[in-house]
């Protein structure tokens, strides 16, 4: 079950050119750079992906490690 959810957030998060975030929405500076070029759009999807893969692999209290670090 974990490898289907795995494998479904890979594909629903990888398109040649798309940020991890909505584009088309308003940005802030960094978010416009990002979706303004290409190599750092893609490096956001994948930092993204790794990340979601990260949460599913962890267990609850990881979890919520994880996300406070990150704040």
């Amino acid at each position: 079950m974990r490898s289907v959810f795995i494998v479904i957030l890979i594909l629903s998060s990888s398109t040649s050119w798309a940020a991890s975030f909505n584009c088309g929405k308003k940005l802030s500076p960094i978010e416009k750079l990002i979706c303004g070029n290409a190599e750092l759009s893609q490096l956001d999807n994948t930092l993204s992906v790794a990340y979601k893969r990260a949460l599913v692999e962890m267990s609850i209290n990881g979890q919520d490690a994880l996300i406070i670090d990150e704040k």
